[in-house]
């Protein structure tokens, strides 16, 4: 038990070790606009972009596109195929990322 409290505890200070933030009490405006056009009963097309503003909202610092395919196989379950393309910047240029999920 000793060894999974002191696992939990690792994993947590890890995970807030590499998290990058503007410093505390900065105005950021975070905007998503999603989509959804249905192509028959069953099966939908998705897409969602983001951008987002940091440094009291006066630095451009993330933007991404989203796009895929959901399926409602029924009322409770919906299987989905997406694809995102996230450019963030790192420094003074933007480092671009590919994420299926």
């Amino acid at each position: 038990m000793k060894i999974l409290k002191f696992t939990m505890v690792w994993l947590a200070l890890m995970i807030c070790a590499s998290a990058y933030a503007y410093d505390d009490g900065d105005f950021q405006v975070w905007n998503t606009q999603n989509q959804e056009f249905k192509v028959n009963k069953d099966l939908k097309v998705t897409s969602e972009e983001e951008f987002r503003w940091g440094d009291d909202a006066g630095d451009f610092y993330y933007q991404h596109y989203d796009a895929g395919l959901l399926y409602s196989a029924n009322e409770h379950l919906d299987l989905g195929i997406n694809y995102r393309q996230v450019y963030e910047k790192k420094g003074a240029d933007f480092k671009e990322e590919n994420r299926p999920h």
